[in-house]
């Protein structure tokens, strides 16, 4: 068993620790998303994951009112002069696809309420 502090924002930018033990422990989200949903207990996922099973209604959202504190992704590339031309339209293309709202979390804009 594991114990973890999940920090969570609510609607008035206000922060609170949450506590969790677990009883398994793993690196995989989607061995996690499998496990809630054969129903062996909540899991805590990014929505890339999980937003497939919570639009087919196999999930359920708990506390929707908070939110977690961003993660952003980054490309890394060794510093040099002259960027190829392919490096530089595969970043572009991540950043249009993915954009400031991924599609993935469309479906729960409204919920959030986004900032």
């Amino acid at each position: 068993m594991g114990t973890s502090t999940i920090k969570l924002e609510d609607k008035q930018g206000k922060l609170h620790s949450l506590n969790v033990t677990s009883k398994v422990s793993v690196n995989n989200g989607d061995f996690l998303n499998d496990l809630a949903i054969a129903g062996h207990g909540i899991v805590f996922t990014p929505t890339f994951i999980s937003w497939q099973a919570l639009q087919k209604g196999e999930l359920e959202r708990v506390l929707p009112e908070f939110e977690t504190t961003p993660r952003f992704a980054y490309a890394l590339y060794p510093k040099t002069r002259f960027l190829p031309k392919r490096v530089r339209l595969f970043i572009d293309f991540l950043a249009e696809y993915v954009g400031d709202q991924p599609y993935w979390d469309a479906q729960f804009a409204k919920v959030r309420g986004k900032r």
